[in-house]
């Protein structure tokens, strides 16, 4: 078991699917056995049985996140725009941005649920003056590789309340 911190926990071990990962298996079995005062898995047992669980699970992650990008990039380089919109959610002393690319803006409603965005990622900013949090920008979609995982994303403008309305609705 290992500590768990954002439920103030000591120990904490996950157990809750063990026909998708071996290691919650094994975890019910080690609980099992000692409920009844006999341990099944030695501490090298187990030691080993992390190192080979660790790798699959990381590869399954990596996996996973190159294929929702893929589609993410393949979307974006479907829609045909050259300008999106983007949130400002932190602007780094760096001079970059990091910001949240969307395909339109989300409705000016006051309780709109929370308004999903395609990719996240940060991109040079070379004005002068900082781009508070909160701020939404238009930023140039470049060169799009959807097998590559690489998109050419830069700062276009900060938009003004007077012209939001050109990225409101799928068609514009």
């Amino acid at each position: 078991p290992a500590s768990h911190f954002t439920l103030g926990l000591e120990a904490y071990l996950q157990a809750t699917s063990p026909i998708r990962r071996y290691s919650d298996l094994v975890n019910q079995r080690q609980l099992k056995s000692t409920l009844s005062n006999y341990y099944s898995y030695s501490e090298e047992d187990i030691q080993q049985i992390i190192q080979r669980t660790e790798y699959t699970q990381n590869t399954a992650r990596l996996v996973t996140r190159a294929r929702k990008n893929y589609w993410i990039f393949k979307y974006i380089q479907d829609l045909g725009k050259h300008l999106l919109p983007a949130l400002v959610l932190n602007h780094f002393p760096n001079n970059r941005l990091l910001i949240q690319i969307h395909d339109e803006l989300p409705p000016l409603d006051e309780g709109a649920p929370p308004y999903p965005h395609l990719y996240e990622c940060t991109i040079p900013y070379r004005g002068k003056d900082k781009i508070p949090q909160g701020t939404w920008i238009s930023v140039y979609i470049g060169n799009i590789d959807p097998r590559a995982q690489t998109m050419e994303v830069s700062f276009a403008t900060i938009l003004e309340v007077q012209n939001l309305d050109c990225f409101r609705g799928k068609n514009s």
